[in-house]
């Protein structure tokens, strides 16, 4: 069993070592409120405001692709060309990017 164990660790470490690829980048300004956009393999992106790193999930959305952090209340709505940003219920203005 210890054997096993020994043979695993290296492939532990590299499991662990693996970051996922950034698909995109983009900096957005939504009102007085600044993000950095981070989006991962399509299902997750990090929102990073004022320093903060926020991981979003995608959600269901009747339209749009809608990624959110229930526990942050932070959410980032886009549909078509619209790309909103709501952080504890309070909706900025329309997010254009930087």
């Amino acid at each position: 069993m210890n054997k096993f164990l020994l043979l695993m660790i290296p492939v532990l470490l590299v499991g662990c070592a693996h970051k996922p690829e950034v698909e995109k980048h983009v900096d957005w300004k939504c009102g007085d409120q600044v993000v950095s956009v981070q989006a991962f393999n399509g299902d997750s992106m990090v929102l990073r405001i004022n320093g903060v790193n926020n991981l979003l999930i995608q959600t269901i959305a009747a339209s749009g692709a809608k990624y959110e952090n229930e526990a942050t209340g932070v959410v980032f709505w886009n549909k078509g060309d619209e790309n909103t940003l709501i952080i504890r219920d309070r909706v900025y203005p329309q997010c254009e990017k930087v």
